[in-house]
């Protein structure tokens, strides 16, 4: 029988993906980096692993404002509160 993968693994197999994907069409890709970033984020967190949620979800913020956010900033402004709204929480309880 197979084994399952864990949750970080198939999000971090998920991230390496987009970040290849990222090389050939970065205004694609970027936002699906900085949302699988921010979940990743999130799954560490409900895990207390805050050192990986500051990696992850920093990450996540800044490639949100590297760029591709002010190409589209209503498509994208929601996915930037979600991630704002994380770091908060992050920074209240550690």
């Amino acid at each position: 029988m197979p084994t399952v993968p864990s949750r970080s693994e198939v999000y971090l197999e998920a991230l390496e993906i987009r970040k290849r994907l990222v090389l050939d069409n970065p205004q694609r890709y970027e936002p699906d980096v900085a949302m699988t970033q921010n979940n990743l984020g999130a799954m560490y967190y409900n895990l207390n692993a805050y050192g990986k949620v500051k990696q992850y979800l920093f990450g996540s913020a800044r490639n949100q404002i590297s760029g591709w956010y002010w190409d589209n900033p209503q498509r994208y402004e929601p996915d930037v509160a979600t991630t704002q709204n994380n770091l908060g929480i992050m920074c209240i309880e550690t």
